[in-house]
């Protein structure tokens, strides 16, 4: 017996490989724009063809690397709360409530 995928799942992935590519086209396209008009700024560093470009992803690895920096200052571990939390008492098999079900 094979599993089936279920139908509103089946073309997630395609469609989201589809969204990454027109997403990076649109990106390239902007970049290449960029070379193709006078640019008129108000400091010398504006003038250089891609800058903006460049300084949007330079500010993207700053800002990653900025996270995965403090990300282990920022979060928690998943038992965190556990002690004090009433989710994580034991209860007794028999008074949790379950059903049987034929599968």
């Amino acid at each position: 017996m094979t599993q089936k995928t279920p139908p509103h799942k089946a073309g997630s992935k395609n469609r989201e490989n589809r969204l990454v590519w027109i997403t990076l086209a649109i990106a390239v396209l902007l970049g290449l724009a960029d070379f193709f008009y006078e640019q008129h700024g108000h400091f010398e560093v504006e003038h250089i063809k891609g800058f903006y470009a460049l300084f949007g992803f330079a500010a993207l690895v700053v800002l990653f690397l900025i996270a995965k920096i403090t990300s282990p200052l920022l979060t928690r571990d998943e038992n965190y709360y556990a002690p004090t939390d009433t989710v994580a008492e034991d209860y007794p098999e028999d008074q949790l409530g379950r059903e049987k079900q034929d599968v």
